[in-house]
């Protein structure tokens, strides 16, 4: 079952790419997978920097992420698709010779970014880094590259 946001949402009202003093959180369901709307780079390169979420959030142990223009899609279809942990950066780029494991996307186009709480090939069950947790956040900031 799917949860639905718009990106600004979560990320302190600000778009992707427009600020590096924002902070992402999205609190999601291990029974779920988020859909997050209105994704976009107009910048040349960005990173997303994963950490430990506040104490007041459990924290997340893995998750995938994919960004497309379909949502939810988390098949080789996607533009992108990653695996991150509470230590990982992510690096996203408009320019075409960039390296290969970044996530080139086409600037200003609009996307989904669609998270779940289990690394591909989705064979674990979704979990945060304490199993008793139902919930978990997904928490990074990000820098400009």
């Amino acid at each position: 079952m799917a949860e639905y946001h718009d990106y600004p949402s979560l990320n302190d009202n600000e778009p992707f790419g427009e600020s590096v003093s924002t902070s992402f959180e999205l609190n999601l369901k291990t029974d779920r997978y988020a859909v997050v709307s209105g994704f976009s780079l107009n910048a040349d390169r960005r990173r997303m920097v994963f950490e430990n979420a506040p104490t007041n959030y459990n924290l997340m142990s893995e998750v995938t992420i994919s960004v497309s223009t379909c949502p939810g899609d988390f098949t080789s279809t996607a533009a992108c698709l990653f695996q991150a942990s509470n230590s990982s950066t992510l690096i996203f780029t408009t320019k075409a010779n960039d390296p290969d494991n970044w996530c080139k996307l086409e600037r200003g186009k609009q996307y989904y970014i669609n998270y779940i709480l289990t690394p591909e090939p989705f064979t674990t069950a979704p979990a945060c880094a304490n199993p008793s947790h139902s919930r978990c956040a997904i928490f990074y900031t990000e820098a400009a590259l």
